[in-house]
Formats: C-alpha cells, structure tokens, sequence
C-alpha cells in the first residue's frame, strides 16, 4: 500500500539523512529512556518527510519496529511508532510547514513557507495556528518552543524595519531587543531565557533574560553564534575563532576539536552539560558528528563526507 511504501521510505531515510540544526522532535519511547537518541535522529527525518507530504509528522507508539543504529554504544532496542500527520494552518493551507522546535507536551514550532512566511505553534487542543507578529512587521519565524509554550524566533525579514528576536507568551510577541541591527532568538528554556544572534558590524551571540536583557556573549569575538541554552542557562553555539563555545555567568570557554580536525560547532546542550555538534576539518569537506562531554571533551562520532 501507500501507508507501507511511504513508512519503508521513513525507515530508509532515518539510515541515511544527518540531524539538521534546529530540527527538535518529538516521540514517547518503549520500554527505555536510553532509546531516546535514536528515536530523536529518526523523527528529524519523519519532519524533513513534512516537505512533500501533505503535512507535517509526529512520531508515537504504535506497530512500527526500528532498532538502534549499528555501531552505537548501547545494545540495540525495539521500538515502535505510529506517524501521525500535523495539518497546515487553515488561514494557509496551501503553503507547506517546516518544524524546528518540539517540547515534552507534543507542541510544535516552526514557520510557514510561501509569503509572507509566518510562525505558527501547533498543540493537540488546538491545532496549527499562526504567531502574531511585531507591529509593523509581516514576516516571522520561530526555533524552539519550552515546556510551557512559550516561543523563541524572529519577527521581521525586511532590512527596514531590522529584524528582531521574539519571544511569544500565550502567542503575544515580545520584542526582546538588539545589540545592533537585526536580531534572531533560536533557542528558549524553561526559565523563559533565551539565546540567539544580533548583528553589530557582524554576528554577536547574546544570552537574554527579563533581569538581564540582551548580554552579548563575547562582545570582542565577531561572528559569534549562540544556539542553545539548558535549565542552567549554559550556552552553546560557535565563534569567530571557529570553534564551539560553552558560556555560563558570563564566562565563554571555546571546545577546539581534537586532531586532526580544525573547527567545531556546538548545536544543542542537555543537563548535564554535554554537547551535541560536529566537527570539521580544515577545508571544511569533511565534518562528522561529535558530542563534548565536560570532564571527557569531544568524542567523535562518525558521519559522512
């Protein structure tokens, strides 16, 4: 059938597609938590599906069987999965959505293509609706989404007005400032804090939270992109030095790669302090996935290319 074929694609996707930045998921595991990472890397490929399908994918328990990747350091797990469609929004039903954020409740994040490009959160109450933007503004995008709902993107794509990093609270956008010009927020915690990226005369990292307002994370380090932060307000990202970064109080600390590699990237950042990202040769042709643990450094995971 055509449920069959599209889930034997799924499946083949999920052994060969690499985990996008910003792409988060969602799904419940059976019977062990320790299944989590694969399960994350497969839905990253059930929501890239979201392009050509009618709508976009969550993944859930159900009769479908995938079996951690051969290779990883944990013995291999059945786990099953139902794949349930999340529909586009109705004011826009004929422009496809593209997801970047999932937390512990299901909601979804993300941003409508087409113009003008919207963000829009889709909950099991109350389906896929579109983000308000900032006045003035038309276009908006949004990355994560936390516990409670609240967002983390931008609003505004236009040089005038400059673009400015969001953070939606029961759908109303807050305008959460800039160091410079534009700003974008990519990531938001459970503290309601939230990281992302200004331009100054280039690209600053910034840590933000309503005590705090906007904190550049290193004001004398140019191109300087942070990407994540967790309940600790630890913050990753990559600088102008090429390599991945942790910031906590406002101390930066860079993670240069172990030889032979050249540069690193620091993407998301769990409780316990460790890394996901990747790291990368000289030229720049050949990267791999890589986890930097604290009291371990990186570990170089493989990939391809």
């Amino acid at each position: 059938s055509s449920v069959a074929r599209t889930l034997a694609a799924l499946k083949s996707l999920c052994m060969k597609t690499l985990l996008l930045p910003g792409l988060n998921r969602r799904v419940r595991n059976e019977p062990k938590r320790k299944t989590k990472q694969i399960i994350n890397k497969f839905l990253a490929v059930v929501v890239l599906v979201g392009f050509v399908l009618p709508g976009l994918v969550r993944a859930q328990p159900s009769d479908l069987h995938f079996s951690q990747l051969l290779g990883g350091p944990r013995a291999a797990t059945s786990v099953r999965y139902q794949v349930e469609y999340i529909p586009r929004a109705a004011s826009r039903p004929d422009s496809p959505l593209v997801a970047q954020g999932i937390n512990e409740n299901g909601d979804m994040t993300g941003w409508v293509t087409g113009s003008p490009g919207r963000a829009w959160v889709f909950t099991d109450s109350t389906g896929t609706t579109l983000l308000a933007n900032l006045p003035g503004e038309a276009t908006g995008a949004a990355w994560k989404i936390n516990d409670f709902g609240q967002v983390a993107g931008s609003s505004g794509f236009q040089s005038v007005p400059p673009e400015r990093a969001i953070r939606w609270t029961d759908g109303i956008p807050q305008d959460l400032g800039t160091l410079g010009t534009d700003s974008e927020a990519y990531s938001v915690n459970n503290l309601g804090h939230a990281v992302g990226m200004s331009t100054v005369s280039s690209a600053h990292g910034f840590f933000w939270s309503q005590a705090t307002g906007m904190v550049d994370l290193a004001p004398s380090v140019p191109f300087t992109t942070a990407y994540d932060l967790n309940e600790s307000d630890q913050v990753t990202g990559r600088d102008g030095r090429g390599y991945a970064f942790l910031w906590q109080n406002g101390v930066l600390t860079d993670l240069p790669p172990p030889a032979p590699w050249r540069y690193s990237n620091g993407l998301a950042i769990n409780e316990n302090g460790q890394i996901a990202g990747s790291v990368q040769n000289s030229t720049g042709n050949s990267e791999a996935f890589a986890r930097y643990s604290p009291g371990v450094g990186w570990e170089v995971l493989g990939g391809a290319g």
